[in-house]
This record gives structure tokens, sequence and C-alpha cells, in this order.
């Protein structure tokens, strides 16, 4: 009579084919599904707390469909507090219902000592944005960039003024003056900043 066989499973033993180099699943699959479930938990300060590690698996989140889900991920990447979530952020910038987020994000990142640069001239066309909202966060995130990078800041907001921007700020209404205002009040910190960090 034939038996059967008397080989039982090993869990820890990788799938033939599979191309895992060990047991069990992938650190990055368990790590986005960690991740994934504190989302949907609300439980940013934790994801915060992972630090880089979550990074990858919230950008993977960045691309789905749901946008509460994609909201929580930019705030998220805020708390973290890791500049090489920058171009992650200056891309939600571009989105119209990620903006408010990201600029949040992004002010909280500077605030932190990370390096947002990369992300001055995005945060000058949102001191423009129809919603007050988008354009008071842009307008912290570029004030706590000044504080470390005052000359880039500076620098870029006059190549803004003196170029395509400048014909923009012409236009008398409310929410240019508000604008104009801004870069005035940005432009004198940076000069406040440059001067503190020469003496």
């Amino acid at each position: 009579m034939h038996k059967p066989p008397t080989d039982k499973p090993n869990p820890g033993k990788p799938i033939e084919g599979s191309g895992w180099a060990g047991g069990g699943f992938p650190k990055e699959l368990l790590e986005a599904a960690r991740v994934n479930n504190l989302l949907k938990q609300g439980k940013l300060f934790e994801i915060g707390d992972m630090g880089k590690t979550a990074i990858p698996a919230l950008a993977c989140v960045l691309k789905g469909d749901d946008i509460n889900m994609r909201k929580s991920a930019v705030e998220a990447l805020g708390r973290i507090g890791d500049a090489s979530a920058v171009p992650l952020l200056v891309e939600c910038l571009k989105d119209e219902d990620m903006r408010r987020n990201a600029a949040w994000a992004l002010g909280k990142i500077a605030e932190k000592g990370g390096d947002c640069s990369a992300a001055i001239p995005a945060l000058i066309e949102c001191l423009k944005d129809e919603n007050a909202h988008v354009r008071a966060y842009a307008a912290v995130a570029l004030g706590k960039i000044a504080d470390t990078h005052a000359k880039e800041v500076a620098s870029i907001i006059i190549q803004y003024v003196n170029g395509n921007g400048g014909d923009g700020l012409l236009v008398t209404d409310e929410k240019t003056s508000q604008m104009v205002d801004l870069l005035n009040s940005l432009l004198l910190k940076c000069g406040e900043a440059m001067e503190h960090a020469a003496a």
C-alpha cells in the first residue's frame, strides 16, 4: 500500500522560485502592512516614531486613490521629519487636494532641521493659492526654511520677482497684496538671518 509522505512543511523554508532569500514574508512587505494599518487607525505619531524606514511604504500610499489615506501619509511624512521625503512632498504640492497637507509637512521637516530648499520655488507658488490655509502653511514653511537656508530663500524670491512671477505681483487685489507682504517679510527675515550668521 502506498504510504502518504511523512515530510511536514517547513514554514521557515523559502518557497522555491519565490525569489525570497529567507523564510517568511519579506521585511519590506511586513513594514508596508504595518504602516498601512497604522494609517487606517490614525496612529500617525507611531509612524513618525518609525523614522525613515516608513517612507517607502508611505510613498506607495501616495500613489493610491484613497485621498484620506494619502493625506494621512503626507502628515506622517511631516512627523517623521526626514528630508528624503521632500521630493515626494513637492510632487504633492502640485495636487490641489494635497497642497495644504504637503505645505504643512514641509514646514515640520524644516522645523526639525531638514533641508527643504528644493521645495522653495513650489512653496512660493503656493503663496498665491486660492486657499488661505495653503498660503498660510506655505508662508510658515518658507519662514522655517529661511532659518537655516536664508541665502537660498532670498535668492529664489528675487529670481521670482525679477522673472515671470513679477508680472503677477502687479495685480491689485487682496490676495496679491498679501503675497507681496509675505515676500517682503521673508526677505527681511532672510537679511536678518544672514547678518546674524556673518556676525
